[in-house]
């Protein structure tokens, strides 16, 4: 298991490495990580703000791109999935 938070750069490869260990490998992925926090843009704190950009937005695109890397070095045939909420 990995315990880390999903927006630190330095979860994602420790996540990816962890994966390929279990599975061996990695060829279709799904991000698929995102929360939601109902606060008016009038009162969200700057934490609140970065909380949910770290976790929405940056975490996807740093594990897209561990995992790219992985795939790429590899040469795997697959496709990574990024879903997403409608609040981000």
């Amino acid at each position: 298991m990995v315990d880390g938070d999903l927006s630190d750069p330095a979860t994602s490869p420790k996540l990816v490495e962890y994966a390929i260990t279990c599975l061996g490998t990695v060829d279709a992925p799904v991000n698929n990580a995102g929360v939601t926090i109902y606060e008016s843009a009038l009162t969200a704190t700057t934490k609140t703000v970065d909380f949910l950009f770290g976790l929405d937005y940056r975490a996807p695109i740093l594990l897209t791109r561990v995992i790219a890397e992985h795939m790429i070095a590899q040469n795997i045939a697959g496709g990574i999935v990024n879903a997403t909420s409608f609040a981000a």
